[in-house]
């Protein structure tokens, strides 16, 4: 089986990252020879060496001893002559913030080059979620999309689109698994696609309250394809402005970007390529509205959704 087709378990596509370390991926280590041991199974406590004869005794206080090095008022020594800020200079110590996880990268020295800040530029700036994703573009415009591939940014073609006859498209995997045939020689074309035939006016449907937009329902979950300054986000429908996939079409050419969200759910992949290049193809899905032809993509591909009318 393909490891871009589906799967019962694990991770259904191979661009997914793995689940979620633990800060600092730190684990338990092992027992050393002298370090406090666990109970053994009996339930006493282990006893080794000068400890086995006699239960542990909390040792008495010690006094103050004095450093064998004068010591500032931040307890480390004092910086060496023209190395620092002057003497008179120091006070209290200035606030550093969170310093991340046990083992994370020490901050560079005063004087290196820092990198490029994530904070916003200006005040009133958003600051940009940083999530994993992939682009996948289509090789071919609309007018080719039905016979092209569909490549990731790592020099593979993992899936293709071939119509061989005008009437019928095939989705299928880089191994040949077919994901999806499509009938096109229909009022209301038909697609064959995981295990059942489908209209496909009824698995990418127009918004009830919103022609410009598509829904679409995946393992449950619904999920709409959203248009906003000529670009198609696709969020979940309970959780709107949270895209799961973005639709560009810059050059004329359908970008994908997929996020980890949607990388991570078996055959969740597939169903967006699936829905952008059937948008992307130019075919009528058999919907009766209200006037308006078939648009240019170059010009406004947000128009494309909601004007695959019946001719």
């Amino acid at each position: 089986m393909s490891s871009y087709a589906e799967k019962e378990g694990g991770w259904s596509s191979q661009y997914a990252t793995p689940p979620n370390q633990p800060y600092g991926g730190y684990q338990q280590p092992p027992y050393q020879q002298g370090a406090h041991a666990p109970y053994s199974q009996g339930g006493a406590p282990y006893q080794q060496g000068a400890y086995a004869q006699a239960p542990y005794q909390q040792p008495p206080p010690q006094g103050y001893q004095q450093p064998p090095y004068p010591q500032n008022q931040y307890g480390a020594p004092p910086p060496p002559q023209g190395y620092g800020p002057p003497p008179q200079g120091y006070g209290a110590p200035a606030s550093q913030g969170y310093q991340g996880y046990p083992g994370a990268p020490s901050p560079a020295p005063q004087g290196y080059p820092q990198q490029p800040s994530s904070q916003p530029a200006y005040p009133g700036q958003p600051q940009v979620e940083k999530r994993h994703s992939v682009v996948f573009k289509f090789s071919g415009t609309n007018k080719t999309i039905l016979n092209s591939q569909v490549d990731d940014p790592y020099g593979k073609s993992p899936f293709s689109v071939s119509t061989p006859k005008k009437k019928v498209t095939t989705f299928r995997a880089v191994d040949g698994t077919v994901i999806a045939v499509i009938d096109w020689d229909h009022s209301s074309p038909v697609m064959e696609y995981r295990g059942n035939k489908i209209k496909i006016k009824e698995w990418l449907p127009l918004k009830k309250d919103d022609k410009s937009s598509r829904t679409f329902v995946h393992e449950g979950k619904h999920y709409d394809w959203n248009t906003r300054d000529q670009i198609v986000y696709l969020e979940p429908s309970d959780r709107p402005g949270h895209h799961v996939a973005i639709w560009r079409d810059p050059t004329g050419v359908a970008e994908v970007e997929v996020f980890q969200e949607a990388l991570v759910i078996p055959g969740m992949l597939e169903a967006c390529l699936l829905a952008v290049m059937l948008m992307q193809s130019g075919h009528s899905f058999g919907e009766s509205s209200g006037g308006g032809g078939y648009p240019s993509i170059g010009i406004a591909i947000g128009t494309v959704i909601g004007s695959m009318i019946a001719s």
